[in-house]
């Protein structure tokens, strides 16, 4: 048995291969969000990392988007630690995704923002002007 302590972005990955692999095995739900999130991969590179961060700080709600740690305000130093990356590389990551349509930040006091990760199953409604189907012979 390997008793070397793995370090947090080690432990982050044995838990996501984990939950990938129970997601896919036993939630048909879960399948999803995780094939959905595999599309983005090359294009978010290691911002994926802050990805999961904020989405396994988030809690599932039908909405669009979803708060990080309840709506509390956090420094990118904070996801750095986290991480175990630099704050440089933290504000990369982020800036990545919400250039991509993932994640969005509201800027609160100081250097603290409040993040919501996009719900990537979320399905929008049809608008107003969609034919009605049932009124379709």
């Amino acid at each position: 048995m390997n008793d070397r302590k793995q370090s947090a972005p080690e432990q982050l990955l044995a838990f996501l291969e984990l939950f990938w692999l129970t997601s896919l095995t036993v939630c048909e739900e879960g399948a999803t969000i995780v094939a959905g999130i595999h599309q983005w991969r090359q294009v978010l590179g290691g911002a994926i990392w802050l990805w999961e961060l904020c989405n396994a700080c988030s809690r599932y709600s039908p909405e669009q988007w979803w708060p990080v740690a309840g709506g509390q305000a956090l420094p990118d130093e904070q996801l750095a630690e986290n991480l175990e990356v630099s704050a440089a590389t933290a504000r990369r990551w982020r800036t990545r995704l919400e250039k991509n349509g993932l994640l969005r930040s509201f800027p609160e006091s100081g250097l603290k923002r409040r993040l919501e990760i996009r719900n990537i199953n979320f399905v929008e409604s049809l608008p107003a002007s969609a034919p009605d189907i049932a009124s379709v012979n």
